[in-house]
């Protein structure tokens, strides 16, 4: 009888165990990748304060997604603002390791862990006063082994409107954890790459466009220009909408992505037919037919939001080019076979590309493989018309270059001759005593050059050391002033600016800057982007290094104020900050090396930096202790610091 009821009191205990809600567990390796967290969500519509707390008894709530798809059998009107919960179990592996919440969404959220407040993307209100953001940068958490409870306070009322629009059925948001260390520093690296990436493409085919527009303005007898012209518009387009979705935190350019594509690919078919027709085709109807296809499949997803015409005119496209560029080639058309491998190249990669596509259901994590693929399809085409021209352009001055290569063959003839009868009239012992003194006045002049190069990259202590060692020491000074400057809305002022504006801009304001800090023996650590760091007090300890930075960033500050007062419409306002403190430096690396400095001293001045305000000098309560006696300083109180809680800090007016 005893054992009957203990096996009954434990099938109670597994059912009650089976019915509860499962905490996922995060272990190191897990975070070696991004791990998912959308599945399993506590989640229920109202709003009250409560639902944040650990302790409140949230199984009555709904477990679903956090994605909330409108387009799945269970899909919910989302027309409220409504709460996610989640529990998950650090496992003791990962230890003190900071780790990292990635958050996709369209919608505006608040972050809750164990009950407190860390992050609030856009503005959760109602539905007239939400503001809507998306991340643009991961969220640092420092969360100890043991369980925590994730709360999500949500609003999305565009959601339905999105889905209609856009054909994006995601009402909630996805979320993903990793480790902070690896993650961040792949992220950083990732976004420097696309943003370039994106930037080169951008003015790589804004240029062929113009180029080529000017051609057939020129001469318009020859439309495979314009068409070209066209084709290299688009994909420029492309490249600075995606741009605009990679720097831009909002979710409008990410649900506008697909109305640029689909319009994209309708654009690009008809440029591509209209341009090997011209060439290589002598069939209108067959151009027309495209043309048609191309319109109707702009027009059915203007009216239907239905992309499948779009991407058929693409593959039509690409098959009619594949027909032209062969039959050419085996007709030996002139030109057929330079403009034909660059079309076949492109052509065979969206092809693989849409094959991709089709198979994975339309997933975009395609990898390294096929973002090589995609970045050959669209520098294919115009390097290969620019090969295509040029070879035009050669064969129209044949003749001319023949002739003139001849009159240089003889005038170099001639030339070495007379430069040989003199060398042969010279003493060979001469000749032997330049060659040894030029050669040693090089090697002196490359010695100087290089010595030079090391010094601007380092300290001259530490360049000294590493030309006497071979390598040097990390040191500790207890003693120093770190100095952050940033440009405030640095994104906006790229807008109005060219990007050859933009670097000259910086290099004018970072050269005045160089030049400043050297006059208070500074020393400049390197520029990050915008931002600007510099140390007074290393690698020779200064006990003025508080009073020198000082001065430096008053007058940093009076050249940026003079120079807005020139340029208005090109200048940066501009934010300094400053904190006293330890730090430990030393070289970083074997290749590409730099001297750097690390410690909270850094992480604490950047923080003043990013509390101050535009055009002001905001130091921290170390720094004005030692300042305060020559400077008119104003106390703005404690002010709260990401990750630093509230410290004390004020604004530097002046010296007294």
């Amino acid at each position: 009888m005893r054992r009957r009821l203990i096996i009954f009191f434990m099938l109670l205990l597994s059912c009650s165990a089976f019915g509860q809600e499962a905490v996922q567990y995060i272990t190191l390796d897990s975070l070696k990748q991004e791990v998912s967290l959308s599945a399993n969500w506590r989640f229920t519509l109202g709003d009250d304060s409560a639902y944040s707390s650990p302790s409140f008894n949230d199984s009555g709530w709904q477990v679903r997604s956090s994605l909330l798809l409108l387009s799945g059998k269970d899909k919910l009107k989302f027309d409220s603002i409504g709460w996610f919960r989640k529990r998950i179990y650090i496992d003791s592996s990962i230890g003190s390791r900071s780790i990292v919440l990635i958050i996709q969404q369209y919608g505006a959220s608040e972050v809750f862990v164990d009950g407190r407040g860390l992050m609030q993307y856009g503005n959760v209100g109602d539905r007239n006063t939400s503001t809507y953001f998306d991340p643009a940068l991961p969220l640092s958490v420092k969360l100890f082994p043991g369980e925590h409870l994730i709360a999500i306070r949500y609003a999305n009322f565009r959601a339905a409107y999105n889905f209609e629009r856009y054909d994006e059925d995601m009402a909630g948001f996805n979320m993903h954890i990793a480790e902070a260390n690896h993650f961040i520093e792949e992220y950083y690296n990732n976004r420097i790459t696309s943003i370039t990436l994106l930037v080169f493409l951008f003015a790589f085919f804004l240029g062929f466009s113009i180029l080529h527009l000017s051609v057939f303005l020129y001469n318009r007898h020859e439309r495979a220009n314009f068409y070209f012209s066209l084709f290299c518009l688009a994909l420029a387009g492309v490249m600075f909408a995606i741009y605009l979705k990679v720097v831009m935190p909002y979710p409008g350019p990410s649900l506008a992505m697909k109305h640029v594509l689909v319009t994209t690919c309708c654009i690009m078919s008809v440029c591509l037919s209209g341009f090997l027709n011209t060439l290589f085709g002598k069939m209108k109807r067959r151009f027309l037919l495209i043309v048609l296809l191309g319109v109707v499949s702009l027009v059915v997803w203007i009216v239907f939001h239905v992309a499948d015409l779009a991407w058929l005119a693409v593959l039509v496209a690409c098959v009619e080019a594949l027909f032209l560029i062969v039959r050419a080639i085996f007709r030996e058309v002139k030109g057929a076979f330079i403009v034909g491998f660059g079309i076949l190249v492109f052509s065979c990669c969206i092809l693989i590309s849409i094959s991709r596509a089709l198979y994975y259901d339309s997933d975009l994590n395609m990898g390294g493989a096929m973002t090589s693929v995609l970045l050959l399809a669209v520098l294919s085409v115009p390097v290969s018309m620019s090969i295509y021209l040029s070879k035009n352009y050669a064969s129209v001055n044949k003749n001319l270059g023949m002739q003139l290569k001849n009159v240089e063959t003889l005038s170099a003839k001639a030339l070495e001759q007379e430069l040989e009868k003199q060398r042969l009239l010279e003493s060979r012992g001469e000749e032997l005593e330049r060659e040894v003194a030029v050669r040693t006045a090089e090697l002196v002049a490359q010695k100087q050059k290089s010595d030079d190069l090391l010094r601007n990259i380092l300290p001259e202590e530490v360049a000294e050391e590493l030309k006497e060692t071979g390598s040097t020491v990390a040191r500790h000074f207890d003693h120093v002033s770190v100095l952050f400057t940033d440009f405030v809305d640095f994104t906006r002022a790229g807008e109005r600016m060219s990007p050859q504006e933009l670097v000259d801009e910086l290099h004018t304001c970072f050269k005045a800057f160089d030049d400043i800090i050297s006059r208070y023996n500074i020393e400049k650590i390197k520029t990050i982007g915008d931002a600007y760091l510099a140390v007074s007090g290393l690698p020779v300890a200064d006990e003025a290094h508080a009073h020198n930075v000082t001065l430096a960033a008053l007058e940093i500050r009076q050249f940026m104020e003079h120079r807005r007062a020139q340029f208005p419409e090109r200048a940066f306002h501009i934010r300094i900050g400053i904190h006293s403190g330890s730090v430990v430096a030393g070289i970083v690396g074997v290749k590409k090396f730099a001297y750097d400095i690390w410690g909270d001293t850094v992480n604490t001045a950047a923080r003043m930096e990013q509390s101050g305000a535009p055009g002001e000098v905001n130091i921290s309560e170390a720094t004005y202790q030692l300042v305060k006696d020559a400077f008119l300083c104003t106390a703005r109180g404690e002010i709260a610091a990401k990750g630093k809680g509230s410290l004390d800090m004020y604004f530097v007016k002046g010296e007294k």
